[in-house]
């Protein structure tokens, strides 16, 4: 009973909160950061119309056109990345934690994943452009955070990519998005001063291929010298 009066507030009540929040109002952050740690996956996989129409003697039906708990949860935190800037550092930590746990339901043999798995891509996508977005943020920590994003983004695409593999469905294989790839192009064509490149680099290296590296070492090896020249 408690879960569903939660779930209600957080569709109903907690969007209208997201334009009030400063840094001295943390509540609905919490409440965040609260339900992606130690929901349910039940609940977090349930949709929430759903979790609102049917009846226990219809439990069974699952409107898949409407998003999932878990999914409300990250626009609710994406929201709060383009928010107001005295809580970004804790927004973009919430939305690392929310690829924490997507990873963890991911590798777990107890919840049926497959909609999950096809309503991730165009959640990954989103990510990396706020990454892009907020890497070279002026607020204090906020750069250090989304690399750390990024990398916790990447590991919920590698798993992603290792279920599509394995799919039998070929409309499955073609959804994965190709993050390395997006990246790669972001990072090339970003101008030789904006630091949060680099450190977005550092952590996609181990994701590129040899020759995608290569590649990219070559296309940017005037930014490095740019770099120690401004230095210098």
């Amino acid at each position: 009973m408690q879960e569903e009066t939660n779930i209600k507030y957080l569709k109903h009540s907690l969007p209208v909160q997201l334009s009030k929040i400063t840094n001295a109002t943390l509540g609905p952050i919490a409440l965040l950061r609260g339900f992606v740690a130690c929901g349910k996956p039940d609940i977090l996989l349930e949709h929430l119309t759903a979790t609102e129409e049917c009846d226990s003697a219809n439990s069974e039906v699952r409107h898949t056109g409407q998003p999932t708990l878990l999914e409300f949860l990250y626009d609710c935190i994406l929201a709060l990345c383009n928010g107001d800037i005295t809580v970004h550092y804790q927004a973009f930590q919430t939305l690392s934690l929310w690829y924490v746990r997507v990873s963890r339901l991911l590798s777990s043999k107890e919840v049926e994943i497959v909609g999950l798995v096809s309503r991730l891509p165009p959640l990954l996508e989103s990510t990396l452009a706020q990454v892009v977005t907020s890497w070279a943020s002026p607020v204090d920590d906020v750069p250090e955070i989304v690399v750390e994003v990024f990398s916790t983004m990447m590991t919920t695409w590698a798993s992603l990519q290792a279920h599509a593999a394995l799919s039998a469905q070929p409309d499955m294989r073609a959804q994965a998005p190709d993050l390395v790839a997006q990246i790669s192009n972001t990072i090339r064509n970003t101008p030789w001063h904006v630091k949060g490149k680099y450190r977005v680099w550092a952590a996609a290296i181990k994701y590129m291929q040899e020759e995608q590296v290569t590649y990219l070492q070559a296309n940017i090896g005037y930014s490095f010298c740019s770099c120690l020249c401004c230095c210098s």
